[in-house]
């Protein structure tokens, strides 16, 4: 196994070489077509959807000189092409719909504000502090000049906190700090040296305990995995400009998804934010129901899954980081129990389309932590694809597939006391380097149904004992329309955990029924 991850390492860094090229190119550029929006005015609405181009093609011009006529190339035409013609229609502003539209930022150099984003993430570590300090009264959260002094002397260790601070709060804050750059306008790269930054600044100035190595790692690798899709999300609701009620959820729903978004409600120009709405091909599904497995006892779930497939409608010169991302997150309860929670992430960092897809560098950020499974994460950087067929008629397939790099987490199978990581809330978990790949294979026919099959295998290597855990998640699922917005979903999960520690292994299988019901726009 670690030969194969060294093999795949040698194979990934030359790819590294185009990371963030298409959207390093785009910087300089500006918007060259407009771009259809719906602008209204008390009851009505302007939609500039209808162009009458026989109207807006101009005759060829000419130029008199001493030598005679000079041919003009008059690039109005260009221009005229993408003018609209506005029409008034009657629209009903207490109609309420999710319709999101995305803003693309045109990254204009004089628009970026490094000053901004420094500023906004210290801000974002001081609320975070304070609210740790006044009212959860954390020991951690009492700094001083000594403290300061302490870790810089120090250096850096291995934090052995609890899983879901190591694995689940870092990450999301990492995600904040890359929000916060990405909205005083820069870059994907950019973005991300200023989430390493930010977690540095965290773990120097704002705890008392000794800065982290591995908590510095997830909060970038999480952070820039987890805060694309987050900020671009909660950047369609907040741009929207609507009024009245519509407008309070869709802030409300910004602030919920994205609080690094609270920095808009102050005045002050946000250069990652513009007035020029482009439709992200946004597919949202939200699943309710109810699981059952071979362990536990009935539980119910919530979900949320969010895919954006931009690079559809895109050439091969503008694919940019995010064109393509799944975001997937379920919640389950019971009374009197525990709650089980799953994130499943996948990005597309840099990619090429392909004849019926995407290829390229994909990131990826999991977190799950319920009694069935236990406790596994990851985060990552590796290769993968995505690809899309539609056939007559009306029959479609669509699959994806990554192969990664990890810093994962594990609960542990064999030898609980020598875990290093989690003791502190007697949740033992080891820590440590390993390979992750996912699968994903849908089949079906519009209005009727589809076939869903997926597979994940995680691995991953204990940093401090001679351990290795390896966790494999096998689904079927039955989807079946009821509308053309809802489905009912018939699901059968096999989860397989395999242990190692010296020369003990140990092997465990468990199954889970799931029926819920799915509404999706």
């Amino acid at each position: 196994m670690r030969k194969a991850a060294l093999i795949f390492l040698i194979f990934l860094l030359p790819n590294f070489s185009v990371l963030f090229a298409n959207e390093t190119e785009l910087k300089q550029s500006t918007h060259k077509n407009n771009i259809s929006s719906d602008f209204y005015i008390d009851s009505f609405s302007l939609s500039p959807s209808h162009v009458n181009k026989e109207k807006l093609i101009a005759p060829p011009q000419t130029i008199s000189s001493d030598k005679g006529p000079l041919p003009f190339h008059d690039s109005s035409p260009k221009i005229k092409n993408t003018y609209p013609e506005f029409s008034l229609v009657k629209h009903n502003p207490q109609q309420f719909d999710f319709k999101l539209s995305s803003y693309v930022s045109p990254y204009s150099q004089e628009n970026k504000s490094y000053a901004g984003a420094f500023l906004d993430i210290s801000g974002i570590n001081l609320a975070v502090w304070s609210f740790d300090k006044f009212i959860l009264k954390k020991e951690w959260a009492q700094i001083s000049v000594k403290s300061i002094v302490n870790n810089l002397d120090n250096g850096f260790e291995w934090d052995k906190g609890t899983f879901i601070s190591n694995n689940l709060a870092h990450p999301y804050h990492g995600a904040l700090y890359f929000s916060a750059a990405r909205l005083n306008g820069l870059d994907t790269l950019e973005s991300t040296f200023f989430t390493a930054a930010g977690s540095l600044m965290w773990e120097l100035f704002f705890e008392s305990n000794y800065p982290s190595i591995n908590d510095t790692l997830m909060t970038t690798l999480g952070g820039v995995v987890l805060g694309g899709p987050l900020y671009q999300i909660a950047e369609s609701f907040w741009s929207q400009n609507s009024t009245g009620f519509k407008g309070i959820l869709q802030k409300t729903l910004t602030l919920f998804i994205n609080p690094s978004f609270s920095y808009s409600l102050f005045p002050k120009k946000l250069s990652g934010l513009n007035l020029f709405p482009e439709d992200h091909d946004y597919r949202f599904h939200f699943p309710i129901g109810t699981y059952w497995s071979t362990t536990n006892q009935q539980k119910y779930l919530l979900g949320l899954s969010v895919e954006n497939t931009d690079y559809r409608k895109k050439d091969l010169t503008n694919i940019k980081p995010y064109d393509w991302f799944l975001l997937d997150c379920r919640l389950g309860f019971q009374k009197d129990n525990g709650l089980d929670k799953e994130i499943f992430t996948t990005v597309m960092l840099s990619g090429t389309k392909t004849k019926y897809g995407l290829s390229g560098v994909f990131g990826i950020y999991d977190y799950i932590d319920t009694q069935t499974i236990d406790m596994v994460s990851a985060a990552g950087i590796g290769m993968g694809a995505v690809s899309t067929f539609n056939s007559e008629p009306d029959f479609f397939t669509t699959a994806s597939g990554v192969f990664s790099l990890i810093l994962g987490s594990s609960s542990p199978s064999i030898d609980q006391e020598n875990c290093q990581f989690g003791q502190k809330n007697q949740k033992p978990y080891y820590f440590g380097p390993g390979l992750m790949s996912r699968f994903k294979i849908e089949m079906g026919k519009q209005k009727v149904g589809s076939i869903l099959a997926k597979f994940s295998q995680y691995w991953v290597n204990s940093l401090f004992s001679n351990a290795q855990e390896s966790l494999s998640i096998s689904s079927f699922n039955i989807k079946i329309s009821i509308t053309q917005s809802s489905q009912i979903n018939l699901g059968y999960d096999c989860y397989i955990r395999r242990g190692t520690f010296l020369k003990q292994n140990i092997v465990a299988g468990k199954n889970a029924l799931k029926i819920f019901y799915i509404h999706k726009f």
